[in-house]
């Protein structure tokens, strides 16, 4: 009987030192594909899925939250986000990139309230 282990070079490797504050963030492109015929491999795809919906879950606001939160698949979860939050009208995306460039600290341009 042959058992599979996962490679610290495998895109299913997590390091112990992983949390969900401290994801790798290409495993969120969607390129790992789940292994039906392996259960090792199942089970670390489903540690990752479940560590990066974790991750997804903590950094959006809770009104997006409570749009994604019952999302059980990490590749569908980010792909409903982009759908929902992609900017392609080139007006609208200039008018955001006008109003960071606007955004004022204390009175002063964000770039030289910071420098």
């Amino acid at each position: 009987m042959s058992t599979t282990t996962i490679e610290p070079t495998s895109s299913l490797y997590l390091h112990p030192f992983n949390g969900s504050n401290s994801i790798v963030v290409y495993k969120l492109l969607g390129v790992v594909v789940r292994d039906s015929t392996d259960k090792v491999k199942q089970e670390a795809w489903g540690i990752c899925n479940s560590m990066i919906i974790c991750w997804i879950l903590q950094n959006v606001s809770e009104t997006i939250r409570k749009f994604i939160m019952y999302v059980s698949n990490a590749k569908e979860n980010w792909r409903q986000l982009q759908q929902r939050y992609q900017v392609t009208s080139g007006v609208r995306r200039y008018q955001l990139n006008k109003q960071i460039y606007e955004t004022k600290q204390n009175g002063k341009p964000f770039t030289e309230y910071f420098y």
